[in-house]
């Protein structure tokens, strides 16, 4: 019986996979577009197949969690400079956009999920957790700074907003859907016993 790790791509479907993206990453960059864009299409031109996605996966989730990650964030901690926000003239705006994002994605999904008929309890909590911003915005923001989009102290402060929204998700979501309210609403939950001596109507076919 052939084994999981045999299905794995080789040392050369390796070699060949991640040097697609690092030249597509290139090419992009080359013509005026950030590399991430040349990585992102890269993915797009793999193949669909599920078991050669779940390979792949296996092979380089390691990598990316232990390696290229942890430098990511790392770098986007060196750009982050707190000290131009000392001031008032620069803690107004930051107020100001961290209102905005808070407010647009909480209260923009609660609505929008009671629209769509689910319970204010449960629409507070998806606002909460829409509020999550982590490695897409640091994503986007550091392609913003290195294409001289947004200045050094709008970064500052876009990272801010990402870290504090972050934190509060789970602690919004807990407010609304506290856990005994989460697991009495799951479509798993265990039915309630009827109490000892008594039967219910639907299992006591003389009372019915």
């Amino acid at each position: 019986m052939t084994s999981r790790r045999s299905s794995s791509p080789g040392f050369d479907q390796m070699y060949i996979i991640v040097g697609i993206v690092l030249l597509s990453g290139l090419f992009t960059d080359y013509i005026g577009i950030h590399s991430v864009f040349g990585g992102f299409i890269a993915g797009l031109a793999m193949p669909r197949n599920p078991a050669f996605r779940e390979a792949l996966h296996s092979r380089m989730m390691d990598l990316v969690c232990v390696l290229l990650l942890p430098i990511f964030f790392a770098f986007s901690g060196l750009n982050t400079e707190l000290g131009g926000l000392a001031g008032w003239a620069m803690i107004g705006p930051f107020l100001l956009i961290l209102v905005a994002g808070f407010v647009g994605k909480y209260v923009g999904c609660a609505t929008a999920m009671r629209g769509i008929g689910f319970s204010w309890r449960e629409s507070w909590a998806v606002g909460g957790l829409m509020n999550a911003r982590g490695l897409m915005i640091l994503i986007f923001i550091n392609i913003g700074l290195a294409q001289g989009m947004i200045t050094k102290d709008v970064f500052s402060m876009l990272v801010l907003v990402a870290v504090f929204t972050t934190a509060g998700a789970m602690p919004l979501y807990r407010w609304a859907l506290p856990e005994q309210l989460e697991q009495r609403m799951s479509p798993s939950a265990p039915e309630p016993k009827a109490a000892s001596g008594t039967a219910s109507p639907e299992a006591d076919p003389v009372r019915a």
